[in-house]
């Protein structure tokens, strides 16, 4: 209480504690040296840590835990409750709470249990471990105004993230997986990033984390070893210590930052709001500075000065009125500044109406068995989404500039199909009231009170069709799934099916669908799918006729585009839909089986698995099994579920374990845009699937296509041989794309052969129709360290690392190579595998 017009900080120390994954100095008393001359510094041992009296953010407005992984396990709750408070807490590396140790007669023990479990999901913290160790730290000099752009090293580290939801005891979602209740009440800004050798990001090394409800801020670091932002042998650890301290040092912050639509017309002018809060017992003044801009630069800037009173959280207003957009795509960025220091910022943004973009979006038909893609590809490979931060509720408040951040990343990873489950804006109060028994939070009142959409709620329609057109990805999304309880049972999907049988409510689905061709019916890139799941019900009596319908009513307005409904067990090819969707575990043996005469595709192909890396590697070697498997049985498209893991969702509700399994599903990249182990994959095949048109099956694992045979997982080639076969791609003699293990030889001449590890994949493709040992441009992989060679007829004059979907390619580096008897060669290091070696003749 005496030192209170000072920033309080409680720094953990017990002699002989056990330390894990912090550099040799980093000492409780370094801690206090670095800070105490600008802050009240006090030391709490084990005892002190976990007396309520002492640990409460009005006594202490920072804790910091000097130990690494190691923390006092008695103390938990009392920290848990500190935290949920409002206070601040600052861990030191690795895996926060990871190594939960108590005295027990004598000697500092570690308690045996699952720590993420008991632990670190009690606070909502996520981790992951990359593949490999980050070559260098890269810093955030906006909110680390004292520290280096990069650290010039690099080091061990996990990437670390936080739930953006409050815990929250829900409701057993009744009929499907449904969160609507986690509503954004915290974010995360990554401070420090672990990029590899090539500038790509591998993990959040430190992140800052703000909670608008309580006022708490966390930091947390999550590298290891001596290459450390906190060793003290690092020139700039002790700035990097204060500016850190400095942001807990503010009570300011922003949050809900959304412009009046998420998708505008020419010469509608834009308002914009966001809230300001101050978590100080006294008045503050701050600078809240707005910026738009475009994918070039910034175009406008504004700024308000605010009086901020003692805990008020405030809305700012700002208009902006252009003479005219010149730009499809907007981004907001408010920055809010204590006195000279940038203590918060957060984005948004908008798209601008633009049949130009629409237009140039990707076509989809039917083509036998296959599809039409961009007049090209013949396979959708997809992704089911929801945006990782709100879920559900990017149809009520959407992040437009996550949305297309998260678009722009699945172009480049190769996705070419988009399906998110439509939530239709009174839903949300439909289903608020059920599960709630009336009660509607203030978050969704901005929710429709009729059961077709608003001018509001379609703008958002708008803009997620227009930036899946922008990034060359047809939406896929289902309709009739999330619906008002005018269209049918609000609760969800399983067992219901009042929205098929009922008149009044199929009248207004109707009315819906015309809405929709309407706006809609010129957008090459789209596929409907009208419901997700249906099941418990007889499909021939009720299902089945109201696809009918509904495909008329799109068809008698004007809308051609493909229709299908996803299920588990798929719909009979009588039903009136264009292409048939399942759903499942594992892609079943069954499904080859069955006669077709119309295209079927693996819409949702669920992979669950933890954060680990062991388990990150299972859900890789899932998807690449499921992807051929895929293909094999003659499938014409691959979607996981999901795209993302959901920052938003917590992994602690164990009486509804079915919203960690959603979170576990995530499949191609986690909640802080880092790319999985399983994404990579899924790029790697996507770069190979895209340079075949498929036509016909000719026989198990074999098609015709319009450049001659495509063979998956062979037993046998006459006159080829290799470890084992997984694609190839024949042109009569001509080898166009070849994935196989360990080495290719073609009547005993060896092809491609790879030094390392026996079963390492090797992939290669040619971009212009030649063999690969002629073509003038070839890119080629391995998927473990080693040296890989390949027989040229021609001669080679540059090469280059890049990545690549197999439609574009991203160059990052030159790349030696060694030439010798018409083999070149070339080392794969172990931070190479994510990226390809293209050849240029």
């Amino acid at each position: 209480r005496e030192n209170s017009q000072r920033f309080r900080i409680g720094i953990f120390r017990e002699e002989g504690f056990p330390v894990r994954g912090v550099p040799e100095g980093l000492t409780p008393d370094w801690l206090k040296e670095v800070l105490e001359n600008e802050n009240f510094v006090v030391f709490l041992d084990e005892l002190e840590i976990r007396t309520y009296s002492l640990v409460r953010p009005e006594f202490l407005d920072l804790i910091i835990l000097p130990y690494g992984e190691a923390f006092p396990q008695r103390a938990f709750r009392i920290l848990k409750k500190y935290l949920q408070d409002g206070g601040c807490l600052l861990t030191t590396g690795g895996r926060p709470f990871w190594k939960p140790i108590r005295r027990e007669s004598g000697q500092w023990k570690v308690e045996e249990c699952d720590p993420y479990d008991r632990y670190l999901s009690e606070l909502g913290i996520k981790y992951y471990q990359p593949e490999n160790p980050p070559a260098d730290f890269h810093f955030d000099t906006e909110l680390l105004p004292d520290c280096p752009e990069r650290m010039g090293a690099g080091g061990g580290s996990f990437g670390l993230i936080t739930t953006t939801s409050d815990e929250y005891a829900l409701p057993d979602p009744p009929c499907g997986n449904v969160f609507p209740e986690r509503v954004p009440t915290r974010s995360f800004d990554v401070v420090v990033e672990g990029r590899d050798r090539y500038g790509q990001a591998v993990c959040s090394s430190v992140i800052l984390a703000r909670n608008w409800q309580s006022g708490g801020r966390w930091c947390l670091v999550g590298a290891t070893g001596e290459e450390h932002p906190l060793s003290p042998n690092w020139p700039y650890a002790a700035r990097f210590l204060r500016d850190v301290v400095a942001q807990f040092a503010s009570p300011l912050m922003l949050y809900e930052l959304y412009p009046g639509y998420a998708c505008y017309r020419q010469g509608e002018s834009v308002d914009i709001s966001v809230r300001a809060a101050n978590f100080s017992p006294e008045d503050r003044r701050a600078s809240l500075q707005l910026t738009i801009s475009t994918e070039e630069g910034e175009v406008h800037q504004m700024e308000k000065k605010l009086e901020l009173g003692s805990g008020q959280k405030q809305s700012v207003e700002f208009h902006w009125q252009p003479e005219q957009f010149e730009s499809d795509l907007y981004f907001i960025e408010a920055r809010l500044y204590d006195g000279s220091l940038l203590v918060d910022r957060t984005k948004n943004g908008f798209v601008v109406w633009d049949r130009e973009v629409l237009e140039r979006g990707p076509s989809i038909r039917i083509q036998g068995n296959y599809f039409q893609i961009r007049e090209k590809e013949s396979v959708i490979t997809g992704v089911n989404y929801y945006e990782s931060e709100r879920g559900e509720l990017m149809w009520l408040k959407p992040n437009v500039w996550r949305l297309a951040q998260d678009l722009k990343q699945m172009r480049q990873l190769g996705i070419n199909y988009l399906r998110p489950h439509y939530h239709h804006s009174k839903w949300f109060r439909d289903y608020m009231k059920y599960a709630h028994r009336g009660d509607l939070p203030e978050y969704f009142s901005v929710a429709d009170t009729t059961p077709l959409p608003s001018e509001r709620s379609l703008r958002i329609f708008d803009a997620i069709i227009q930036l899946c057109q922008k990034n060359g990805i047809i939406y896929g999304g289902d309709l009739f799934t999330l619906v008002p309880e005018e269209m049918g049972d609000p609760r969800g999907w399983v067992g219901v099916f009042e929205r098929c049988s009922d008149p009044e409510k199929i009248a207004l689905q109707m009315e819906f669908l015309k809405l929709l061709a309407q706006r809609y019916k010129g957008v090459p890139g789209i596929s409907w799918d009208l419901w997700n799941e249906p099941e418990n019900f007889p499909f021939a009596e009720y299902l089945y006729p109201w696809v009918a319908t509904m495909k008329d009513v799109l068809w008698e307005s004007g809308d051609e585009h493909p229709i299908t409904v996803g299920a588990s067990l798929g719909v009979e090819e009588s039903c009136a839909v264009d292409y048939v969707s399942y759903h499942g575990f594992e892609v079943s043996d069954e499904l080859e089986k069955r006669p077709r005469q119309k295209p079927f595709i693996l819409q949702e192909v669920w992979m669950d698995e933890d954060s680990s890396l062991k388990g990150d590697r299972r859900q890789r070697e899932r998807l690449i099994r499921n992807f051929h498997k895929t293909l094999k049985i003659g499938a014409a498209g691959f979607a996981p579920w999901s795209w993302t893991r959901q920052a938003r969702l917590w992994n602690n509700n164990r009486r509804f374990p079915g919203e960690r399994w959603d979170d576990e599903l995530g499949c191609c990249v986690r909640e802080d845009m880092s790319v999985k182990p399983a994404g990579y994959a899924y790029q790697d095949f996507i770069a190979l699937i895209s340079q075949v048109t498929l036509a016909e099956k000719i026989a198990e694992g074999r098609f015709r296509t319009s450049a001659g045979e495509l063979w998956i997982e062979p037993e046998n080639i006459a006159g080829l041989s290799t470890g084992r076969w997984g694609l190839i791609h024949l042109k009569q003699e001509e080898i166009l794309l070849i994935e196989c293990t360990g080495f290719l030889t073609e009547n005993g001449q060896e092809i491609l052969s790879f030094e390392g590890i026996e079963e390492a994949t090797i992939m290669a493709f040619s971009r212009d129709g030649q063999d690969i040992r002629d073509s003038s441009e070839i890119f080629l992989k391995a998927d473990c360290p080693g040296k890989l060679r390949l027989l040229r007829r021609k001669g080679v004059k540059r090469t280059f690392v890049v990545q690549t979907n197999g439609r574009e390619f991203w160059q990052v580096a030159e790349k030696q190579i060694c030439w010798e008897n018409n083999y070149f060669s070339f080392k794969i290091e172990p931070d190479e595998l994510n990226y390809w070696v293209r050849l240029c003749s």
